[in-house]
């Protein structure tokens, strides 16, 4: 999505979550996204290795995770990459319609 390029960071601060399309469209698009520890976001994200993840409720981890981020270059590309990484090894359309056919 087009305006996903404008965003510096996804954060996805959750306190239900069944499958998180949100989050997949943010690493998709190349972003370090930090989310919180509900639903199927911890099967995605490996936390600091392709993004972040926080407790619910605990604005004060997405707040110490968003500073992390903003402060540190390297880890901000890092995330971004590996997110894309993930997406493309776990949830390309290839990838799903195969997991699909396993299942028929």
């Amino acid at each position: 999505k087009a305006y996903l390029q404008a965003f510096d960071i996804f954060v996805l601060p959750s306190v239900k979550e069944g499958f998180p399309w949100a989050l997949i469209e943010a690493m998709t698009a190349r972003l370090p996204v930090i989310a919180t520890r509900v639903g199927a976001v911890p099967e995605i994200i490996k936390d600091r290795q392709n993004g972040i993840i926080v407790e619910p409720n605990k604005p004060e981890q997405i707040a110490k995770a968003i500073t992390e981020i903003i402060n540190s270059d390297y880890l901000k590309k890092e995330l971004a990459i590996q997110a894309h990484q993930t997406v493309l090894f776990k949830f390309s359309e290839d990838k799903m319609v195969k997991e699909i056919e396993v299942l028929l």
